[in-house]
């Protein structure tokens, strides 16, 4: 019983979508998502951004997008005022949206003048 237990565990780990963690002070949360666009089922990753300080930012990010062998970079630029919150999202129309293959990204920040 313990092996199938563990079975069970390690493949439904294999088949969950990683989302991406940050120490980014501005990033608040983020996760991937499925969407349709004409006609297909795509990935799009969602940031959520908050100020945590009083000075308004010009920011960008890089997404990155990973399914199997493949990658995707996209930027998301914004700007947060102070004490605001902003919802972005990119979505990476050459993906293609397969149930249960492992997909994850990752963000990298920069400051934009």
């Amino acid at each position: 019983m313990k092996k199938a237990l563990v079975c069970i565990a390690l493949l439904a780990a294999a088949c969950s979508t990683d989302t991406s963690s940050s120490d980014d002070p501005y990033l608040a949360d983020s996760e991937i998502f499925d969407t349709e666009v004409g006609g297909r089922r795509v990935y799009g990753v969602r940031l959520f951004f908050s100020s945590p300080d009083q000075k308004p930012r010009n920011l960008g990010y890089q997404v990155s997008l990973y399914q199997s062998d493949k990658v995707w970079i996209d930027t998301l630029y914004t700007e947060i005022s102070a004490n605001d919150t902003v919802e972005g999202e990119v979505i990476f129309t050459e993906s293609r949206f397969k149930k249960g293959e492992r997909t994850s990204f990752k963000t990298e920040s920069f400051e934009v003048e």
